[in-house]
C-alpha cells in the first residue's frame, strides 16, 4: 500500500506472524532496499517518489 508506514507490532497484527519471524521478514525487505527503516522505527516502502532515492 503506498505511503503506508508500520511498526513492528502492527506489521505483526497484519500478517499474523510472531515477533521474531516479523521482524526478519521486515528486515530481509530493507536488505534487499524494498522497505526503509526510519528512525523512529517505523518501516515504509522505498519507490521512485521516496526523498533521497
Amino acid at each position: 500500500m503506498p505511503g503506508l508506514c508500520v511498526t513492528v507490532p502492527q506489521a505483526q497484527r497484519l500478517w499474523g506472524l510472531d515477533r521474531v519471524l516479523c521482524e526478519a521478514v521486515l528486515l530481509a525487505l530493507v536488505d534487499a532496499r524494498f522497505l526503509r527503516q526510519m528512525r523512529d522505527g517505523r518501516f515504509v516502502r522505498i519507490d521512485s517518489h521516496s526523498p533521497g532515492q
